[in-house]
């Protein structure tokens, strides 16, 4: 398998967003499959502190337009690291257009929130 995770796929630069898909198609084997994280079918912005593990995380700030732009805040052992991102939120319809462009289509969600779904290879 092949796995683009990190929310790399709502990069909000189509042609970027295309480069990382065809590198993608490019790697898979016939039969095999790629899977891709995104961002949770229904993600909505929330700025409330959270813990995964040790580290306390939150979303600082954020602007919800066609690209999110936003800044997490990571605190880990006292210490704070700040990371500014912006994202395309995409709609099924977006990803199922920008995986037939590069010969792949979406298989099916292998989450209940959509963050990761299958995608394969479309051979002729």
């Amino acid at each position: 398998a092949v796995v683009l995770a990190s929310n790399f796929v709502n990069h909000p630069n189509a042609e970027e967003r295309q480069v990382m898909l065809a590198c993608c198609s490019r790697h898979v084997l016939p039969g095999g499959q790629v899977l891709i994280q995104g961002f949770p079918r229904d993600w909505t912005p929330r700025t409330e502190r959270s813990e995964l593990g040790d580290v306390r995380l939150r979303l600082r700030s954020y602007m919800l337009e066609a690209v999110v732009s936003g800044e997490m805040e990571y605190v880990v052992g006292g210490r704070q690291l700040l990371h500014e991102f912006e994202s395309r939120l995409l709609s099924v319809e977006e990803l199922k257009d920008d995986l037939a462009a590069v010969g792949m289509r979406r298989e099916r969600e292998l989450d209940d929130s959509g963050s990761w779904i299958e995608a394969v290879p479309v051979r002729s």
